[in-house]
């Protein structure tokens, strides 16, 4: 039962960071600075990478650390 609760609330962070990028990637902003809690971070920098971007990997990140993201 936890792996099924754990699996559906990956789904919906997963499915979050994608909806943030997709909202960002429409401004049609050239730099944009994201704020997230370092476990949402993770999500966010697989969706980066899915899209083309680089940049370092998180293992853990650091509070406070900017981690730079380039297409």
């Amino acid at each position: 039962m936890q792996r099924l609760f754990w699996q559906k609330g990956r789904q919906k962070r997963e499915n979050r960071a994608a909806a943030v990028l997709d909202r960002i990637l429409a401004s049609g902003e050239e730099n944009v600075l994201i704020v997230g809690h370092g476990a949402f971070m993770m999500f966010m920098r697989k969706e980066l990478l899915k899209r083309g971007f680089r940049g370092p990997a998180l293992h853990r990140p650091v509070h406070g650390q900017l981690y730079v993201y380039e297409r």
